[in-house]
């Protein structure tokens, strides 16, 4: 059965930390319970609610009014009925225990397109394996007019569509 047709299981799917004292060889879950325990209310109707990706963002601190040297978390999904989403978190503990919800990072119609759908294909129902960085004409960079940028995979369908249903998983 496609993922996308079976209802979401609230406690499924929640993110938690790890620490690395080593460079990264080895890593220590923490002791506390999930960083962020599952979908942000009121946003319940989630298709997926995954593939965190964790990153600081001088441009982001400034455009959230956060401290400098904040940490963000986009977690990848999509709502039922709406289309597919990248859910944005900041942390708000200096003990990465807690993270606020500022609402979602970018969403599109559910199984929409640019232009036909034949270059681009659709952005489907949920997003999946997204990542955030910000790039200038040099290349990266956290400098104050750089532009974001985003990768992830999309879960579409052909037409006829069939709502809620996924045929493809796709980067773009």
């Amino acid at each position: 059965m496609d993922a996308l047709r079976v209802p979401y299981v609230k406690g499924s799917e929640t993110q938690s930390l790890a620490v690395s004292y080593d460079g990264g060889k080895n890593f220590t879950k923490l002791t506390q319970g999930p960083s962020i325990p599952g979908p942000p209310f009121p946003v319940t109707n989630v298709t997926g609610f995954r593939d965190p990706f964790v990153f600081q963002s001088p441009e982001l601190d400034r455009t959230a009014k956060s401290s400098n040297g904040t940490w963000y978390a986009v977690i990848s999904g999509g709502v039922h009925g709406e289309g597919p989403s990248q859910f944005l978190f900041r942390q708000y503990d200096a003990e990465f225990r807690d993270f606020e919800y500022l609402g979602e990072w970018w969403h599109e119609s559910a199984n929409s397109s640019w232009g036909d759908g034949t270059w681009a294909g659709r952005w489907g129902y949920n997003f999946e394996v997204g990542n955030v960085f910000t790039l200038d004409s040099d290349g990266y960079s956290e400098d104050e007019g750089s532009e974001f940028f985003t990768t992830l995979g999309a879960e579409w369908s052909e037409a006829p569509i069939i709502p809620e249903v996924s045929q493809y998983r796709l980067a773009s």
